[in-house]
């Protein structure tokens, strides 16, 4: 994500120069002695989007051009009228600088909630943000370990998710312990899900170790399944430790009153496919959740593609209800269904917390 992001910053700032140096050119009559004047710093030379520079570069140009078009304007009655600019393209060329800015500051802030950096495919991207990735779809999910070598857990793991939670052990269990706060966010819609990052939203604490939250995305229908039967939609809220082993919540969705934060969201979403989009206001990640009062423990993977493992899965016991429309909003963008079949337990112990 960073490096798809400081590729159209460079873009951005790239475009924002050469409209400078055009502007240069036309007001000083196409002549030589300005032309080293009209050469102002791009991402390039700046090491990627940095306010000051973004700020410096509108700036000179803004300055540059308002220094010209004044030259010009008393060349004129010594000289040929050619070197000089009209009001209405001053105007229209400072209108397209702001419009730039506007551009860029959008840029400047996706950067920033990025700067968590990729993390396993439980947050995964689309494929056209991967070159080498191998392309991969539900539909063949059987297959995903011989698309790749990377993929091979995908077939040879022998604890993948999801899995059917039944079968379970009661234990008196610890509560799930967070620590959420409020937080920017973006949304994407990566080709395989809709997928919210807030890297700042704060931790979660398991079995003693500290997990940073990452990112929260659904799948439709449920992935795990409660004695065989799915539910309509599950939700995944993704935290990486400092070892970068995950810890994934599971939130089981059934259709109802509608619940609030998502139609927030949905006004947020990206009109383009692999469009990342900033969420208007900021996500406050606990008020997506139940109660964390009990929850089925155990060991599995992550369920997409490279399917790695020892990933500590913890699936709610309760549950959120979504209307029809909003479970729509974001499912209805899938060409498929995006759930991975069951996988074996292979003898795995599975909790479940009956503390409550």
């Amino acid at each position: 994500m960073i490096h798809r992001t400081s590729r159209r910053a460079r873009s951005v700032l790239g475009a924002m120069s050469t409209t400078a140096a055009l502007t240069l050119v036309a007001c000083s009559g196409g002549g030589d002695d300005h032309a080293s004047e009209s050469t102002t710093p791009t991402a390039e030379s700046t090491g990627g989007v940095d306010g000051t520079a973004v700020e410096q570069v509108a700036d000179e140009h803004t300055t540059a051009t308002d220094t010209h078009a004044s030259d010009a304007g008393d060349a004129g009655h010594g000289s040929s009228s050619a070197g000089t600019v009209s009001k209405a393209a001053f105007d229209e060329l400072r209108l397209q600088v702001a419009e730039l800015r506007v551009e860029v500051d959008r840029l400047q802030v996706l950067a920033g909630l990025n700067t968590a950096g990729e993390t396993p495919e439980e947050e995964h991207e689309s494929d056209a943000s991967h070159g080498d990735t191998p392309h991969w779809t539900y539909e063949e999910a059987e297959r995903w370990g011989e698309l790749a070598a990377e993929f091979s857990a995908c077939s040879a793991g022998t604890e993948q998710s999801p899995i059917d939670l039944a079968g379970s052990i009661g234990l008196d269990l610890p509560n799930i312990d967070t620590n959420y706060r409020p937080a920017d966010a973006t949304i994407v819609d990566n080709g395989h899900t809709v997928q919210v990052n807030v890297p700042e939203a704060g931790t979660l604490e398991l079995d003693g170790e500290e997990y940073q939250f990452v990112q929260f995305h659904f799948h439709a229908p449920s992935e795990h399944t409660i004695e065989g039967d799915h539910w309509p939609m599950e939700w995944h809220f993704v935290h990486r430790a400092v070892d970068g082993s995950l810890a994934v919540i599971g939130v089981l969705v059934e259709e109802g009153p509608a619940w609030p934060g998502f139609d927030n969201l949905i006004v947020s979403l990206p009109l383009e496919d692999g469009r990342e989009e900033v969420v208007a206001g900021q996500v406050d990640v606990s008020s997506f959740l139940p109660e964390l009062t009990a929850a089925y423990h155990y060991d599995g993977s992550l369920t997409t593609p490279p399917c790695s493992e020892e990933v500590s899965w913890s699936v709610l016991q309760g549950s959120i209800t979504m209307s029809a429309e909003q479970m729509a909003a974001f499912s209805g963008r899938l060409e498929e269904p995006n759930n991975r079949p069951v996988q074996p337990t292979n003898g795995r112990v599975l909790e479940k917390d009956v503390s409550a």
